[in-house]
């Protein structure tokens, strides 16, 4: 999971401005297609809770899966995956609130 390292404005309306955290949902392949999917959460906190922001989705053909990770296994992906959503964030800026790599930072959970 990564986050914003500032709040950045959650709602126009009312200004409201808060942290937003930013998780991979889903990775893998439609069975049908053969297209990639990638689903990234975006969620807020609020009494210890992630509260869902939006979800969004890409597709990917197998061309361009390997463009972009190249022959990465499903594994190091897993293992890298915060390192990869801060650049595929980063990479689609648009998509998530204008945010750019150095907006974003790994959440480290305490142990």
């Amino acid at each position: 999971m990564i986050k914003t390292k500032q709040p950045k404005i959650v709602n126009a309306q009312t200004g409201q401005q808060d942290v937003i955290y930013l998780d991979l949902l889903t990775l893998g392949r439609d069975c049908k297609t053969g297209n990639w999917i990638i689903a990234i959460g975006a969620y807020t906190l609020a009494n210890n809770e992630y509260l869902e922001l939006s979800v969004t989705t890409d597709f990917y053909t197998e061309a361009k899966f390997l463009e972009l990770f190249g022959q990465m296994t499903i594994q190091t992906i897993i293992d890298t995956q915060d390192d990869m959503l801060i650049q595929q964030i980063g990479d689609n800026s648009v998509k998530f609130w204008g945010l750019k790599s150095n907006d974003l930072e790994k959440v480290v959970e305490n142990t």
